[in-house]
């Protein structure tokens, strides 16, 4: 079966896939699939009908030298494991960019966890990034005027926070208020704390 774009009764199956290919904790992907699923951005390749690779993107605003411009984020590609090095995550990939091609924007944007699983789709980094992996901790105290906060409760101010200091950017998302409440809330699942001065 060709590839498709995803429809709202495809959730369990797309979670189903999610959750066979990646460890992340069950309260992320509670939170993904109730906020984070938008089927039609997402895409998912068959095998005798049964689901076997699927990619999850959204709809977002990134700013590129002072414009904000549209543009998809890719948030999500998993293959069954059993079914890796058939091909079915290029099929995928080479869907959505055709369905986003249409849509007529001008980037689709992705931060890979692993990024060389996207080499041998031509995907190739354009910036320096480094990454710094730690072990959890419990909740430090922080230094005298920094306090945790609750983010919801200050969204408003967090959001103008982030927008002022992102305009110092280019090839950062833009978020509206909304935009900004599903990361805190994406952050808040997996147990971040938040802090301010």
């Amino acid at each position: 079966m060709m590839p498709r774009l995803a429809e709202t009764g495809d959730k369990a199956e797309y979670r189903k896939v999610w959750e066979q290919s990646f460890p992340d904790e069950k309260s992320f992907v509670d939170f993904f699939f109730e906020k984070r699923f938008f089927p039609s951005w997402s895409v998912g390749s068959y095998e005798d009908g049964k689901l076997v690779s699927c990619l999850h993107s959204l709809p977002l605003t990134i700013l590129v030298r002072g414009r904000q411009l549209p543009c998809a984020m890719v948030a999500g590609v998993a293959t069954l494991p059993e079914y890796g090095g058939k091909g079915y995550m290029r099929q995928t990939f080479t869907f959505y960019l055709r369905e986003m091609a249409k849509r007529q924007l001008p980037f689709i944007v992705h931060t890979p966890a692993h990024l060389p699983t996207f080499f041998k789709l031509g995907h190739m980094p354009v910036s320096t990034t480094a990454y710094i992996l730690t072990p959890s901790a419990p909740p430090q105290v922080f230094p005298q005027g920094i306090d945790l906060i609750d983010p919801l409760a200050n969204l408003d101010a967090l959001t103008r926070c982030y927008n002022k200091n992102a305009a110092r950017y280019s090839g950062i998302v833009s978020r509206s208020r909304e935009d900004f409440r599903l990361k805190t809330e994406d952050y808040l699942s997996v147990g971040a704390k938040f802090a301010a001065r």
